[in-house]
This record gives C-alpha cells, structure tokens and sequence, in this order.
C-alpha cells in the first residue's frame, strides 16, 4: 500500500489478464480460436475508502501484448487485489 489510515488506503498493482470469448450465436469451440484470445497487461492504482465497506476506485492502464496499438485506461468501481 502507498498509504494506509483510519479512513483511507491507496495500492499500486501490475497485472496481466488472458481471457477468450464466444461469439454470439458461435460455438463452444470459438474459446479456443486464437483471435478469440485476448492478453493484456499494465499499470494501476486502487482508492479505498474504508468507511464504506471498502469501497474501490480503480483506474488501470493496459496494453494488449498480441498487438500493442490496442491500449487505454479503464476506470470502474470494486475488486482489489
């Protein structure tokens, strides 16, 4: 944690995610496609505020490592790690 008190805590956290996905109306086989396949990685910074049930801001930046002009910040509400 960059710092921890009584109502307030910050992490920075470096994180990469694999997943795949199925096309709508595809098949159970397109999970295994490779350009079905995605692999990103980066950079981010977890807000908590404590006086309510840890609640987290997130904001992330990540790059796709299969192609790296695919990149950009995501910003959203919950799930530290």
């Amino acid at each position: 944690a960059f710092f921890d008190q009584k109502q307030l805590a910050s992490q920075a956290v470096f994180f990469t995610d694999v997943g795949t996905w199925r096309k709508p109306g595809g098949e159970l086989s397109d999970f295994a496609k490779s350009e079905n396949i995605e692999l990103f990685s980066g950079l981010g910074m977890r807000f908590i505020y404590k006086k309510v049930h840890n609640a987290i801001f997130r904001v992330d930046y990540g790059v796709d490592l299969m192609n790296p002009e695919r990149r950009g910040f995501v910003f959203g509400l919950g799930q530290y790690f």
